[in-house]
């Protein structure tokens, strides 16, 4: 079952975009370029796909008992937003929101790494039903919605007792914000009702067992969350003086403390840092 997740995102526009192969020859397409899919195909695949979520992926039934995530409900309500005038570009969003629906770590679009792992291994062995050419477009799409579906921002923030706390000392447009500050609302809401209403937009939400809640650090990473490019952020300091970050989309923050002891995974590098507060 393990390889049936992993290949799953695989459906991510393919079943009927791979019949339209990209040769190596060729220019790989920009955003304006993909492969074109008909109303019909794009209904037809998106039904393949939840067909397969439902089958590969326990954790859907799981979330629908203890979290009351329904990915029936959502996967119906997205698919009636494909129609005739549906793009290819608002498609994979609309795929992108399918997966991430099922909020089930192993059920995703496969990123660059694990592309790269299925042309050097999966394709010579037959492991997989498509050939390298065909990957070409795949490497697109993940482009393209690493750009348009997600922010730049980064505020290393961190989810402990039940609370989102940044670590690090940072300034913004001038402005000094210091380390510790609890995160209590986002967008005018409370920022766990916030949070809660992610479950299109970011997989996998954590589960809180002990406050019966979802929560994670990276919750403002999907673009969509930006109404007119800002969001609203609004932080506790240890005197309980409030302070509100309005941060665009395609900015990030400035730390004021160096951070160190870089790490990687799956050749993605990242940071950890400790932090006394």
């Amino acid at each position: 079952m393990r390889h049936l997740f992993m290949l799953l995102a695989i459906c991510l526009a393919t079943s009927c975009v791979l019949n339209q192969k990209q040769y190596a020859s060729n220019p790989a397409p920009s955003a304006d370029r993909f492969p074109k899919l008909t109303y019909h195909q794009m209904r037809a695949e998106h039904d393949t796909l939840v067909s397969y979520i439902k089958q590969v992926s326990p954790v859907i039934y799981f979330n629908k008992e203890l979290r009351g995530i329904d990915f029936d409900r959502h996967a119906a309500r997205l698919r009636k937003q494909i129609s005739r005038k549906t793009t290819m570009k608002s498609y994979l969003h609309i795929i992108k929101k399918t997966l991430n629906a099922a909020q089930d770590g192993h059920t995703s679009q496969l990123n660059t790494v694990l592309l790269d792992i299925a042309r050097k291994y999966w394709i010579p062995t037959g492991f997989v039903s498509f050939d390298s050419a065909s990957t070409e477009n795949m490497y697109e799409y993940v482009k393209y919605l690493k750009e348009s579906f997600y922010s730049k921002a980064e505020l290393n923030l961190i989810y402990t007792s039940g609370s989102y706390y940044n670590l690090m000392p940072f300034s913004y447009k001038g402005i000094t914000y210091p380390a510790a500050m609890k995160l209590i609302g986002c967008n005018g809401k409370d920022i766990h009702a916030f949070v809660a209403t992610l479950t299109e937009l970011y997989s996998p939400l954590r589960w809180d067992r002990e406050n019966n809640r979802v929560y994670d650090e990276n919750f403002y990473w999907p673009a969509e969350i930006y109404k007119q490019d800002t969001l609203r952020l609004t932080f506790a300091d240890q005197k309980n003086i409030r302070h509100q970050l309005n941060i665009n989309k395609n900015d990030s923050v400035t730390y004021l403390e160096k951070k160190v002891n870089d790490y990687s995974y799956f050749s993605q590098t990242d940071t950890v840092v400790t932090h006394f507060v």
